[in-house]
């Protein structure tokens, strides 16, 4: 089973993912009368997710072929979910991204970072390059999550912002 969160109907919302789209939560509750929480994060706080994959493994997957489908070219894929409490990062964890950054590779540990809620961004999602000199720096030494978006979308560095466009879906 293969967990996304989508953009639909006017808002994200969860969604399992089948060979021919994407059938919301939403869709399942409404065919089969359940009441699972129809947003990734609520999904994951609530553990209905063991639920979830219980029915799919047990012939939910078969349900869905009869369930409304979002098309994939229809599909607009966001984060998984918006707002986690705190995000947790690992960098410089091998030697030649250390090099990259100009950094010597840590001991023991890998470099560890927290980011805030706000740095998440989904496929289209505009990403804001502050107008520093260090952001300024070329793409190979830029951190590695910048560097991906760079490379995704297409840069305006002139307003100092990147937008992200054929980016790859968020699953879990």
């Amino acid at each position: 089973m293969r967990l996304a969160t989508i953009r639909y109907a006017g808002r994200e919302q969860a969604g399992i993912v089948t060979a021919r789209g994407v059938v919301t939560i939403a869709a399942i509750n409404r065919n089969k009368g359940t009441a699972w929480h129809t947003e990734m994060y609520d999904l994951i706080c609530a553990e209905e997710i063991p639920g979830l994959t219980r029915w799919y493994n047990g012939g939910g997957h078969e349900e869905l072929a009869q369930m409304e489908i979002v098309p994939f070219d229809q599909v607009v894929y966001g984060p998984l979910y918006r707002n986690p409490p705190r995000i947790f990062g690992i960098g410089l964890n091998y030697k030649d991204h250390a090099g990259e950054l100009g950094e010597g590779a840590p001991v023991g540990f890998p470099g560890s970072f927290y980011k805030p809620a706000s740095c998440i961004a989904g496929p289209g999602d505009e990403i804001c390059i502050p107008a520093l000199e260090e952001a300024k720096r070329p793409p190979a030494k830029q951190n590695w999550a910048s560097s991906w978006a760079r490379s995704a979308g297409s840069s305006k560095r002139k307003t100092g912002r990147t937008t992200l466009s054929a980016t790859p879906p968020s699953w879990i």
